[in-house]
């Protein structure tokens, strides 16, 4: 899985503790590591949205990459980091790269099966780690091999969540003599919490809870906003000089009181602070406090409230004619390309091509979102994500009831695939008709990009050509099934798809005769009725035919 190692570039900079906090939570799971009376061999890190749980999971790595043998997994929706088929060979990956031993036994298993990565994901645990290390007990280091899976409920689907951690939890069971040490992390979802609660499971793990209000919470972002607002008078010339004392004692517990325990929050307003007049906007903060505590009052706000009202103000500072371009941007970093069997990449540059929006409308979109988005510069865009800071940010976008009445909700996800289809449909409206009489090798060249390539990044227009052509291609595939978009620019898009694209459904949709679309491609010679007999070779190569009622007359789709 692409970008899910601890150390991957693709999470950087990584969330993780600040230094000086976290402390006590990071020593008792390093205790818990080194404990040889430990009755378990699998500990959940459990915690409400935006207490720091990923960020305690990277520092153990760090750590821990120093003393131990360790594989880590990060699980990511918004960075479509997600697919539960890929998990097991992550890991795997990791271990083989370091443990030789390991390496020699996975050649080994993929030469012998070459087909084992398709199987099924019991199938790959069993491979990987009960026949190495079980069985064939290959791994003799001298500490346990410490395995971290962080974001588990972020990973795409609830029966796959329960089922690794049914298939860690029996194997720490029923192997206890195994080398390996696991370490879970997740949000408490109902469904894992009822889990990993049943008889048979609740002693097959340790529990530690990252909670809210507890006295080391409350220490730590007392310690974070202290050495931040420090940071901010050093680097701020009016404030060292005419308000060396600021902020006042009173506003700085106010802002404590709000944001202890919720790292999400303090650190977007930290963020939010630094990028402009820090007493102005410290002020502004203070006034959407009150405005939380007012409207709900303080003893039943709600944990998430105060993150949302600050949210909510973000949102609404990004001006009217940026709106459309910002959702269109937040709803791509949004999509389970997953259901068109298809991962793009999410670099802005591609982002922009995909939207069709130039990059001058991207970076103003996104330009008061600062805080919540990471947006890599435009010389950076060809290989960089945006990428979103804190996943209760995605939260409130994708919850009707929490940002409706802001604009900024992104609409079911059906709502985001027919968005998507009318892109792809969008994509190939560029490309112009042509005679179907003669097959076109290289639509994906004639595509239009909104990017502006240098002569530094020209070798990468083509690439991103044809990237756009194949995820057109798969999304615009699932449209055909979708009512609502126009026949004629259907019709133009099946001429000029991928065919590799084009099976099942799909198929039965383009060579039904009678409908709108098939009569549409035979009135143009794109699907025409062909005796078996004169089929011939270069047909064949150009094209491809179906079968659907007469086996001796097949239509042949033009390419």
């Amino acid at each position: 899985m692409r970008g899910a190692e601890y150390d991957s570039s693709e999470r950087d900079p990584p969330p993780k503790c600040h230094p000086g906090t976290r402390k006590k939570i990071v020593e008792c799971i390093q205790f818990w590591f080194r404990n040889l009376l430990r009755t378990n061999r699998l500990l959940w890190l459990v915690g409400p949205a935006g207490v720091g749980k990923s960020a305690i999971m990277q520092t153990l790595a760090e750590i821990e990459v120093e003393r131990s043998m360790i594989s880590t997994l990060f699980f990511s929706a918004t960075q479509r980091r997600s697919d539960p088929h890929k998990v097991i060979a992550t890991l795997a990956y990791r271990i083989a790269v370091h443990y030789p031993p390991y390496h020699k036994f996975l050649r080994s298993a993929l030469a012998a099966d070459p087909k084992l990565m398709e199987k099924s994901i019991k199938t790959q645990f069993s491979a990987f780690f009960v026949r190495p290390f079980v069985k064939l007990k290959i791994y003799t280091g001298s500490s346990p091999l410490i395995i971290l899976i962080d974001g588990l409920d972020e990973c795409e689907g609830k029966d796959e969540q329960l089922l690794f951690l049914a298939l860690i939890s029996y194997f720490t069971k029923f192997y206890p003599e195994a080398p390996l040490l696991w370490v879970v992390a997740s949000r408490p979802e109902e469904h894992i919490t009822t889990f990993l609660a049943r008889r048979r499971l609740k002693s097959c793990h340790d529990k530690e809870e990252v909670s809210i209000d507890s006295t080391e919470a409350c220490e730590d972002m007392e310690h974070y906003l202290r050495l931040e607002f420090k940071k901010i008078r050093a680097s701020d010339p009016v404030i060292r000089t005419l308000f060396p004392h600021w902020p006042p004692e009173n506003e700085f517990l106010k802002l404590l009181i709000a944001a202890v325990g919720h790292f999400a929050y303090g650190t977007t307003v930290i963020r939010f602070i630094s990028q402009g007049d820090p007493i102005s906007r410290l002020q502004l903060i203070l006034d959407l406090i009150n405005t939380a505590i007012s409207s709900s009052g303080a003893s039943t706000l709600r944990p998430m409230a105060q993150l949302d009202v600050l949210y909510e103000h973000l949102v609404s500072q990004v001006e009217l004619e940026d709106r459309p371009g910002a959702k269109e941007i937040l709803s791509f970093l949004h999509t389970k390309f997953s259901s068109f069997s298809i991962s793009p990449d999410q670099n802005m540059a591609f982002t922009c091509n995909w939207l069709g929006m130039a990059p001058n409308v991207a970076y103003s979109a996104l330009r008061q979102l600062h805080s919540v988005l990471n947006v890599p510069p435009p010389d950076e865009a060809i290989d960089t994500c945006v990428k979103i800071y804190h996943k209760s940010f995605s939260d409130f976008l994708c919850d009707p009831n929490r940002s409706g009445h802001s604009g900024f909700w992104l609409g079911t996800e059906e709502d985001r695939k027919r968005s998507h289809v009318s892109h792809a449909l969008r994509v190939f409206q560029g490309i112009p008709s042509y005679n179907t009489g003669e097959p076109r090798l290289l639509p994906h060249r004639e595509i239009i990009l909104s990017w502006l390539y240098s002569d530094m990044t020209r070798k990468w227009k083509e690439q991103d050509q044809r990237r756009m052509w194949y995820l057109a291609s798969s999304i615009g595939r699932v449209g055909l099934s979708l009512a609502g978009f126009p026949p004629p620019q259907v019709a133009h898009a099946v001429r000029l798809m991928d065919p590799r694209f084009l099976s099942g459904s799909s198929l039965q949709l383009i060579f039904n005769m009678a409908g709108s679309l098939g009569k549409l491609l035979q009135e143009d010679g794109t699907l025409r009725l062909i005796p078996a007999g004169m089929l011939k070779p270069e047909m064949i190569k150009y094209g491809f035919y179906y079968e659907l009622v007469r086996p001796l007359t097949p239509y042949l789709l033009r390419h």
